[in-house]
């Protein structure tokens, strides 16, 4: 029995790791003015060039349009013959004779693919570009099935029929485009892909048709039907027959031909905002793949922080991936077409990364190896993209060498942890200690940038003050940086009566571009925190409130936020002179004074007081300041169990420190606005 054990152990361990595919989207119909694309030698160049990128998985495009590009009985290709001379294309290049895609007496020409991609022994997979709607390109390719069917064509909510869509809540539509399936998997693909990338305009505001305004009136009576396409009861509606058509493709794949892998593309994925895919076209991808309808999804763009590029393409990817999870495969896209903000290319995606474009390519590979991907996507491989060098570092890219690189673990010592530099400041006139912690996922890529937050010590205290166990916690769990700077008695500020104390414009003018040159920072107020207790608390407010063009969160625990209240320290009269001679400077250097110039919206803002602490009166009048002026803040009063709990204590700073780094977290997770 020992024997069997070991031999089962072994056979477990000798199962190779799970291919990392690497698919290519081709459009024949880019190629017109380099290859004759009407014939089987140049079907075979088109995908000699396609396949220099290391492709092994080919799926090829089926349609322009509504036009196939194959013999079709749901279509008729004569009719869909363009009866002029092509010999220049839409670019004003050359293209080879006349564009009749494919003559009706000639090979099919997707027999002739599925040829080519057998003769080729670095091709595993191959299989069928297929768009949702009909009509990628609206007003040129209306097929004849839609043309001989107007009763079916969508319409606006105005009423106004859109003759370059068929609407998916007849059935008659779907049993068409199914058909349409049906003829594509009868010649063996082993994947059928359904892009959702090109739509043609298509959107649930061309859904308004009879079948689902019945549907609205029977759950919702006379209630008026939405303006906004994506408002979610509609979409429930309207996005129905879409759903079942998206149901029915592996019925109609298996009945005709063999059990294709269906895969599905959603676009411009954003984890942080409602589901893109969902809105346009009411199609729940995440319960397609739980319900077994589809066998993986493909990413096809994802919405990208161009302040923080490469990191929210990670962690957008990585919540489709956990979203799938074992249920299906998951792919990532590389994609050379930019589209800018809503669909940038890998190009693009460098640049805002501050790398070079090989650079990003590689960067992109790796996010896709470590992020979970089952492979990526390259859309579309055509002679205008995917330059020769970078055809060859996708080429070479090995998924298993990029995962086999140890990362460091998770739990690295306190070396790492707190790292203390002596950063130089012409403002102090020296060198000032500043405590630096990494979260532990720092040392695992060479491209990723995190958020900061700037912690400042209270009056007493030092750099080394929040080097404390909950801070390395906090600072791996919501993955930032912390940095702790050490203020003296200086309350954070510029002393009007002390030339050489100048701590504010060592904190904004020095500390924060040595930090953002130094370290793999995203270098935005949105993604600059700056939090303090007692003193700390005073300068995190000021500092915040006058420079959000450098941070754009604040915390403040059980801050000194009003100084004139606290005219007989003798660390304020050091710095502003006593406050009986100085009236006018002690107030314009409260933090009450910034309250009353802040804009609304300017800061995220929170606070947190114990109801014993004896700079509760201080805060509960800022609090009501900044309501008054509409200024949006989270405000916390804590009555502890404990007098240390409530009052001005240590342990009361670093239980509320701790409460707000989840905040920061969160902060740091909603999209920056453009």
């Amino acid at each position: 029995m020992r024997n069997v054990l070991l031999l089962a152990v072994a056979a477990a361990l000798a199962v190779p790791a799970a291919a990392f595919e690497k698919i290519a989207l081709v459009d024949s119909s880019d190629y017109p003015h380099v290859f004759d694309i009407e014939c089987r030698k140049g079907t075979a160049e088109i995908l000699d060039r396609v396949l220099t990128t290391g492709a092994d998985t080919i799926l090829w495009r089926t349609h322009s349009g509504a036009m196939p590009r194959y013999r079709s009985g749901e279509e008729d290709l004569d009719r869909m013959e363009w009866p002029v001379d092509k010999r220049r294309a839409s670019r004003s290049t050359l293209v080879n004779g006349w564009l009749t895609l494919w003559d009706a007496a000639g090979e099919d020409p997707l027999e002739v693919v599925r040829e080519e991609c057998a003769s080729r022994p670095q091709v595993k997979r191959w299989g069928f570009h297929a768009l949702l709607e009909e009509a990628h390109m609206q007003f040129l390719y209306l097929g004849s099935w839609n043309l001989e069917h107007p009763q079916f064509w969508c319409r606006r909510r105005e009423g106004i029929p859109q003759m370059f869509h068929a609407s998916f809540a007849y059935p008659e539509v779907r049993e068409h485009r199914l058909a349409i399936i049906g003829e594509l998997a009868a010649r063996n693909p082993d994947i059928i892909y359904l892009d959702t990338f090109r739509s043609g305009g298509y959107w649930l505001f061309h859904e308004y048709v009879k079948p689902n305004i019945d549907a609205w009136k029977r759950r919702y009576g006379s209630r008026p039907l939405p303006k906004d396409a994506e408002d979610p009861l509609w979409t429930e509606i309207a996005g129905e027959g879409v759903m079942r058509y998206v149901r029915g493709i592996r019925k109609a794949a298996e009945d005709k031909g063999r059990h294709a892998k269906i895969l599905l593309g959603i676009d411009q994925v954003c984890s942080e905002k409602p589901d893109r895919t969902m809105r346009r076209f009411g199609i729940d991808w995440g319960l397609l793949v739980d319900e077994g309808a589809v066998d993986g999804i493909v990413v096809q763009s994802i919405t990208v922080d161009e302040c923080d590029a490469l990191g929210s393409m990670e962690r957008h990817f990585r919540a489709v991936r956990e979203r799938v999870g074992t249920k299906g495969k998951v792919y990532f896209p590389i994609m050379a077409y930019n589209f800018l903000q809503k669909r940038p290319g890998y190009e693009q995606i460098a640049k805002w990364a501050g790398m070079s474009a090989e650079d990003g390519l590689r960067a992109q590979l790796e996010i896709a190896a470590r992020g979970g991907a089952d492979g990526i996507v390259m859309e579309c491989v055509d002679p205008d993209n995917y330059p020769k060098e970078h055809r060859r570092i996708i080429r070479e890219f090995d998924a298993a060498a990029c995962l086999s690189k140890k990362p460091p673990a998770a739990g690295a010592d306190a070396a790492r942890k707190h790292v203390v530099y002596d950063v130089p400041s012409k403002a102090l006139g020296g060198t000032v200690k500043v405590g630096v912690v990494l979260p532990a996922s720092y040392g695992e890529t060479s491209w990723r940038r995190y958020p900061v937050v700037y912690i400042l010590h209270g009056a007493g205290n030092s750099h080394a003050t929040y080097a404390q166990p909950f801070l390395m916690e906090g600072v791996d769990r919501e993955e930032f940086i912390a940095v702790l700077p050490d203020g003296k008695g200086d309350w954070w500020m510029d002393s009007p009566k002390l030339p050489g104390v100048r701590r504010e414009t060592f904190v904004v003018d020095e500390l924060v571009p040595w930090i953002d040159g130094r370290f793999r920072t995203v270098r935005h107020p949105r993604r600059r925190a700056v939090a303090g207790h007692s003193m700390g608390g005073q300068g995190a407010m000021r500092l915040g409130m006058r420079h959000p063009d450098v941070f754009g969160i604040v915390g403040n625990v059980m801050g000194g936020v009003d100084i004139c209240r606290n005219t007989n320290r003798g660390d304020l009269i050091r710095l502003l002179g006593p406050y009986a001679e100085n009236e006018r400077l002690w107030k314009e250097y409260s933090v009450m004074a910034e309250a009353e110039r802040l804009k609304p919206g300017a800061l995220d803002i929170y606070t947190i007081v114990g109801t014993e602490d004896f700079f509760l009166k201080p805060n509960q009048a800022l609090h009501a300041l900044l309501s008054k002026r509409n200024i949006a803040h989270e405000y916390t009063e804590v009555r502890g169990s404990t007098i240390e709990m409530s009052s001005h204590s240590r342990q009361f700073a670093y239980w509320a420190m701790e409460r707000l780094l989840p905040r920061f977290g969160e902060c740091f997770r909603v999209p920056i606005q453009r």
